[in-house]
């Protein structure tokens, strides 16, 4: 036990040296559907499918009988929806359009009613935040101790959508409505309300190579390193919308950006069942500013992972060594410590379960529960997760075929 204990402090002390200057920057998750039902948890206990993703050493420190791996596609969602943002601005939409719909003094009793309604949905959906992200993408990977390799793409979304209230709307609407003031607001509702939905976000692809090698170093042993250069394409969205127009369109207010990133990772085995991991990944940061003048940040991350595998229960947990601050001015601060456990069951069918938490200081993201399962038959592979917490859901599914 002991050598294990100093063993670890030694990778971690490689690790830091590599990571401690770096910042900030966008949450780290993946929706490969392994990690993803583990808690997120995946630099340790990472396999050749989603080591480009987690931790690029993997592939020189994966299990033996590990030859090839294909994932295609790779599909994960989530959304973050605590304050109702969905709800609240649908039903908005709804009494615009009834107002809209006004063509009778016939009428006059439901309008009245549908503008004090009016009033009382804009004094509640005032500052209604929402996040989601999306993630597609696909990997090919080719484990070995001397030169392990993979191939990916993936394009991942993440947006952030707040309702800003203009005061002026609040004190038209609660004032006594005579009958010139309904019709003015019912012929058309939108062209007289100042209160807005901003959405700002961005859509990263990526595409690169991942390498790994693993070297016999003096006092450490067996260390595996990994290294992943890649291209990515930014495309930023920053825009307002009316209240009753509000609708999601990465196309609108869009800024494109070329640029070039990479991530580094070290994995080590303590035992035969118990491995350390870190990575530090996107670690050149830079800034792309929105067509309104918002900034949008990638900055380093950087994790650590332990993982405990005994071929048949998987035990792992993740933390991220530093604060991430939001991409953009609309999402959220995250630290996230996740725990998972895995049982596989005769190679053909795989449970699993984790507990995902952020320790920043936020109102978003604080914790989730997770759980999935895989089924593999002739190499041929099907895995599922969910994720759920407080007004917070998560999905993944990944198909693909593995030797």
């Amino acid at each position: 036990m002991q050598t294990i204990i100093t063993r670890s402090k030694q990778i971690t002390a490689i690790g830091l040296c590599l990571f401690t200057s770096v910042a900030s920057a966008l949450p780290f998750s993946s929706y490969d559907p392994r990690s993803q039902a583990m808690g997120g948890s995946g630099v340790a206990a990472g396999n050749a499918s989603n080591a480009a993703f987690f931790n690029p050493a993997l592939l020189a420190a994966a299990r033996s009988e590990e030859d090839f791996a294909l994932a295609l596609p790779i599909i994960g969602v989530r959304v973050s929806d605590k304050d109702k943002f969905r709800d609240d601005l649908d039903e908005l939409q709804d009494v615009l359009d009834r107002l809209e719909a006004v063509d009778s003094v016939d009428d006059a009793p439901q309008t009245f009613d549908d503008i004090n309604e009016l009033e009382r949905l804009l004094r509640k959906a005032d500052g209604d935040r929402v996040e989601a992200e999306a993630l597609v993408g696909f990997t090919v990977g080719v484990p070995s101790k001397r030169w392990g390799i993979s191939v990916f793409a993936d394009a991942r979304g993440l947006v952030g959508a707040q309702v800003n209230v203009a005061e002026r709307d609040l004190r038209f609407l609660d004032v006594p409505v005579f009958s010139t003031i309904v019709y003015e607001l019912a012929e058309d509702p939108e062209q007289l309300l100042d209160s807005e939905v901003q959405y700002t976000g961005a859509v990263i692809g990526e595409a690169g190579i991942a390498f790994a090698r693993n070297f016999d170093i003096p006092w450490i042993g067996d260390l595996a390193v990994g290294i992943t250069p890649k291209y990515t394409r930014i495309a930023t969205f920053d825009y307002v919308q009316t209240v009753a127009e509000a609708e999601l369109d990465v196309d609108e207010g869009r800024r494109d950006y070329d640029d070039f990133n990479v991530d580094l990772g070290i994995a080590k085995a303590l035992t035969d069942r118990l491995k350390i991991g870190l990575v530090g990944k996107n670690l050149i940061s830079d800034s792309y500013e929105t067509v309104r003048g918002n900034t949008i940040r990638i900055e380093p991350q950087a994790r650590l992972g332990l993982a405990w595998d005994t071929g048949t229960v998987t035990l792992t947990g993740d933390v991220d060594v530093i604060e991430n601050d939001p991409l953009g001015p609309l999402d959220s601060k995250t630290q996230y410590a996740s725990v998972g456990a895995e049982l596989n069951l005769l190679n053909t069918l795989k449970l699993r379960a984790g507990y995902r938490a952020n320790l920043a200081d936020s109102d978003y993201n604080e914790e989730l529960f997770t759980a999935g399962f895989g089924f593999q038959v002739l190499g041929l592979h099907l895995d599922f997760a969910g994720m759920v917490g407080n007004d917070e859901y998560a999905v993944g599914l990944q198909t693909g075929f593995r030797l």
